[in-house]
């Protein structure tokens, strides 16, 4: 076995479900066990990337949100950078390809606070690329770039892996998915079921019936929201587009003065 095992390579973490006090004290008490590969010992961490998922020693998903996080920041940075001269209908296509991969947000647990710092700063650039007042409304920030808010893009990838999982040909896989949801708030899966099921008011047991769709997920979303306010985010995303220059006014009374003046109007 040694020769498939290369202890510098190899590193031992241990997982502590239970994060009380009286176990933290026991294991500073009692230190995780020492393995070693042909003598040499492998080194014990309290965190570690897998797969491109940060893997944590207490089950927490934040030090990989925070990262996954300021690797979006990147990506857009660059992403800006790269197609500073592109429309913004073309830019705000690419930007979906470019920037919206959130590997791995799969595994996270929504009730985290920290996604909340992600879905900020995702606002913040579709705020940017489209060139809207800062103070902008969340609901104008989705609708006008045509996008799945950031939180319900997350909450739709975590319903298809668990809908993939309760379908799977791996009865394993089927049995422990089950018991987790079966579980509830006690376990990860289970929580991000009843959260998912609560935000668009269905049951548990339907999120395993068939994979959601962007469009679908979409059409979930906004189905309770006021087709007025939706109107309003179209008007708007027109009149960004005229300020791009991809769209032109038919009444050329309008300078670029009313044309911020609407902005900021339709933004509110």
């Amino acid at each position: 076995m040694s020769k498939y095992l290369n202890a510098k390579k190899t590193k031992c973490i241990t997982f502590q479900f239970n994060k009380t006090t009286t176990n933290r004290s026991l294991s500073k008490e009692f230190p995780p066990p020492v393995f070693s590969i042909d003598g040499n010992n492998i080194e014990s961490v309290t965190s570690w990337p897998h797969l491109g998922h940060l893997l944590d020693a207490e089950l927490s998903d934040d030090d990989d949100i925070e990262a996954r996080r300021k690797k979006f920041v990147g990506q857009y940075n660059n992403f800006e950078y790269q197609f500073s001269m592109v429309d913004v209908s073309v830019k705000n296509a690419l930007f979906k390809t470019y920037c919206s991969s959130h590997y791995g947000a799969e595994l996270w647990n929504l009730s985290n606070n920290n996604i909340e710092r992600y879905c900020t700063a995702w606002r913040k650039a579709i705020r940017k690329l489209w060139k809207m007042p800062r103070d902008c409304s969340c609901l104008n920030v989705s609708a006008v770039s045509n996008s799945l808010p950031l939180f319900d893009e997350l909450c739709r990838r975590v319903m298809n892996f668990i809908s993939l999982c309760l379908n799977c040909d791996s009865e394993f896989v089927r049995s422990i998915t089950s018991y987790g949801i079966a579980s509830g708030m006690f376990s990860p899966i289970g929580q991000n079921s009843l959260i998912c099921a609560t935000r668009y008011r269905m049951r548990v047991s339907q999120i395993s019936a068939s994979k959601s769709s962007t469009r679908k997920h979409k059409e979930l979303c906004f189905k309770e929201i006021d087709c007025q306010l939706l109107d309003r985010a179209n008007v708007l995303r027109e009149i960004l587009l005229v300020k791009d220059g991809t769209l032109t006014l038919s009444n050329h009374e309008f300078n670029m003065t009313d044309v911020d003046e609407m902005i900021q109007s339709l933004a509110d």
